[in-house]
């Protein structure tokens, strides 16, 4: 594999998330009319003027036997366009109770799935995003902590896979996930997802990164990480920052525990990777 191809696979890979999943991100579970997990116009479609259901659910599928398809429609009675949206949680639109949003404390590298966009007017738009944000009590409010959003006027008729790579901008531990999707602009503009997940393995063995330990975590200045593990003697070590760009690299010897200097790097979350000619690891760890 090029090294270009071995860092992009690297960076698509899940990083500890596999007990917190995006709920019927598959888009496998409806009741009545309604994704299950989601919130959407459906509810309340006859009292905004539309006659059919901006949310239907889509079959066949490029995954298992449903997709979730929102499309944007024009009511009369409002005269305006109605946009096809879904959020991730369990509000009711009539009065207001649930939550937009599910509990969630990891650190995802990207958010993927696959998308169908197909466009009426040129400018209609449709949104993919997740939002990771933490209660600050102090402020009374949910606060980002990271955010993975694409924003696409492109027609795509095809199913597509996109990895958005998230975007730090606090250290602190989410506590929760919120997911938007929308279709908006012309009468009939629609957005098709299914897959929704946080990564993916294309083409080489993901490890486990139990394995790779590293200390201190968070850290200030120095990373120490024990090599023990490895089997190789030769390891290329890459850091990369969460917005999948390179911002330091070295070539090390397996003499058991080794020290990376990063004093320079600004404070957020980051990813070590390490390479032998047998084995690919890789680790995120915090920098103050």
């Amino acid at each position: 594999m090029a090294r270009g191809s071995f860092i992009m696979a690297i960076l698509i890979m899940t990083t500890n998330v596999s007990a917190q999943m995006v709920p019927n991100g598959d888009f496998e579970n409806w009741s009545n009319g309604e994704p299950q997990n989601w919130v959407t116009y459906n509810s309340i479609s006859a009292l905004m003027g539309l006659t059919t259901m901006p949310v239907v659910q889509l079959s066949p599928a490029p995954s298992g036997n449903y997709a979730i398809k929102m499309t944007c429609m024009y009511s009369e009675s409002a005269a305006d366009f109605i946009p096809g949206f879904a959020y991730l949680g369990n509000m009711n639109l009539l009065t207001g109770q649930g939550n937009i949003g599910v509990p969630f404390s990891e650190t995802p590298i990207v958010y993927s799935g696959v998308y169908q966009h197909h466009v009426i007017n040129p400018g209609d738009t449709a949104v993919i995003a997740c939002v990771l944000s933490k209660w600050d009590a102090s402020l009374s409010a949910q606060i980002e902590v990271a955010s993975a959003t694409m924003l696409t006027t492109t027609e795509v008729s095809e199913w597509t896979d996109f990895s958005i790579p998230f975007v730090y901008n606090s250290t602190e531990t989410p506590d929760t996930m919120s997911v938007y999707l929308y279709s908006f602009g012309g009468d009939g503009a629609s957005l098709s997802v299914d897959q929704l997940s946080f990564g993916s393995s294309i083409g080489i063995e993901e490890q486990s990164n139990e394995q790779v330990r590293l200390f201190p975590n968070p850290v200030n200045d120095e990373v120490w990480v024990d090599l023990g593990f490895l089997r190789g003697e030769n390891i290329d070590v890459d850091v990369f920052d969460m917005s999948g760009q390179k911002v330091c690299q070295a070539q090390w010897k397996n003499d058991r525990v080794r020290n990376l200097n990063i004093h320079d790097l600004s404070s957020g979350y980051y990813m070590i990777v390490l390479r032998t000619k047998e084995e690919v690891f890789h680790k995120t760890f915090i920098k103050n």
